[in-house]
């Protein structure tokens, strides 16, 4: 199976669990015993409803997001290569530059 159609598939998949787990949700907080607990408990069962919709469809989105097998390879031999040398270089002259910075700013401001 594709990666554009797992997506595709995924999407559908969803966007129906949200929809049902919306009105589960509305059921839940809608109840009488939800209505007679304290206001702490309220809250705190608005926060996990809120948010506990995602523990489920992590495994759907990793399962969505996979890659294709015979693609795997491609990818890396398709990224460009960088030497160590130059990142590094690099990231010294960015820290030599703010050490110049900082010179002529604490120069100016005391004189």
């Amino acid at each position: 199976m594709s990666k554009r159609f797992r997506k595709l598939l995924g999407a559908f998949m969803m966007i129906v669990f949200v929809l049902v787990y919306a009105l589960v949700a509305m059921a839940v907080a809608d109840s009488r015993p939800m209505h007679n607990s304290p206001p702490l408990a309220q809250s705190m069962l608005y926060i996990v409803l809120g948010l506990a919709w995602v523990l489920p469809l992590m495994p759907l989105i990793r399962w969505m997001e996979r890659a294709e097998p015979h693609a795997y390879p491609r990818a890396i031999a398709k990224r460009p290569r960088r030497s160590p040398a130059c990142t590094k270089s690099a990231a010294l002259n960015f820290v030599q530059q703010l050490i110049t910075w900082f010179k002529k700013c604490g120069q100016s401001n005391l004189a």
